[in-house]
């Protein structure tokens, strides 16, 4: 462990605690406490003991000290940053990236600025992982935070099939993220999603670059089509399964006739969900629905739920409509069991 000398003026000096300046020569501070310099010799002591068991509390583990800007980092957050195919995944915070080891995701690398840094987090259950100590004005530089926590993991992308399930989906819903660029408010609202139970989350403009497209048989194309350069395909998702691709949806004209539909519109608390799969679209706080999904909502029946808000209030933050929309489906359903179980 490295210990690092620090050095006080001679003639005045800050309080580590309380932040009082202290004049050494007449041993009295602004306010006119009188100190002694045994007083200043024990508690310096006092604050480098409380330090020292700090440094014994970290865990010792080996790692490697990064200079700035060396490639080792950069070119791993490049890559990360990267619009197109991701293979590997970024998380920052103690917090998350205990939570993913835990959950079975091991980290390939990890950055940090200070030892203390590593608290908490089970290293002794990762695998070959490699530890870097880097400076803190570049995890700040690369960080998608506001103010960089200090730590990042980077981990290959993990198989959703062979996590854990901490417990089974309760709530036939899935719901479909459209426009939602904002970080924190995806991560909230996906936070909201896995604590009501939902059984799918989906988001809008994905890649699928590396999907296999397969051309639906002419006998099984639906007869009406709403123009003659509209085609049906089938498409072999990562899981093997087929699934049918509407390519009227990137058509524009056909996306314009949508914009001025009236959609059924009627508050959240007057609608009755079943136990019929639901979809749910929750739209972005700029840009709101597109129109692929006003257009999905008028072929499948849906209608506009509006959240009744007080004091000239417009709107709310995409998560939270969300969160109150999915909990009020839970607690009809949950209703329904509680009537079904007394009618027996």
């Amino acid at each position: 462990m490295h210990r690092i000398p620090f050095f006080l003026p001679s003639k005045q000096r800050k309080n580590i605690n309380n932040g009082i300046n202290i004049n050494l020569k007449n041993n009295i501070d602004r306010s006119g406490f009188s100190y002694s310099r045994s007083m200043l010799s024990e508690e310096t002591n006092s604050k480098r003991y409380v330090k020292e068991a700090e440094l014994r509390d970290v865990p010792r583990y080996e790692y490697e000290i990064l200079q700035n800007n060396d490639p080792r980092f950069t070119t791993v957050m490049t890559l990360l940053k990267s619009r197109k195919k991701r293979e590997k995944i970024l998380l920052e915070g103690r917090r998350l990236i205990s939570d993913a080891i835990s959950a079975g995701i091991h980290p390939e690398s990890i950055f940090f600025s200070q030892e203390q840094n590593l608290c908490e987090i089970p290293l002794e259950e990762a695998v070959n992982v490699q530890l870097f100590k880097v400076f803190y004005k570049q995890l700040n530089l690369w960080s998608d935070l506001t103010t960089s926590p200090g730590v990042m993991g980077v981990f290959k992308m993990p198989d959703l099939s062979q996590l854990p399930l901490l417990s089974e989906c309760v709530l036939p819903v899935t719901v479909i993220c459209d426009n939602i660029r904002e970080p924190g408010n995806m991560g909230s609202l996906l936070r909201c999603a896995a604590a009501a139970g939902c059984h799918k989350v989906i988001l809008t403009k994905d890649n699928c670059s590396d999907q296999k497209i397969i051309p639906q048989a002419k006998s099984n194309k639906p007869q009406k089509l709403e123009n003659k350069n509209n085609e049906e395909f089938v498409i072999v998702n990562g899981e093997g399964k087929q699934v049918k691709v509407d390519l009227s949806y990137k058509c524009q004209e056909v996306l314009e006739a949508y914009r001025n539909v009236s959609l059924l519109t009627q508050s959240y608390s007057d609608t009755l969900f079943s136990h019929c799969e639901t979809v749910l679209i929750i739209g972005g706080e700029t840009e709101g629905l597109s129109l692929e999904a006003f257009k999905l909502a008028c072929k499948r029946g849906g209608r506009k739920l509006v959240i009744p808000t007080e004091n000239g209030v417009e709107s709310l933050n995409s998560s939270v409509a969300a969160a109150i929309l999915l909990f009020e489906i839970k607690r009809q359903l949950a209703l329904y069991q509680i009537t079904e179980k007394q009618s027996i």
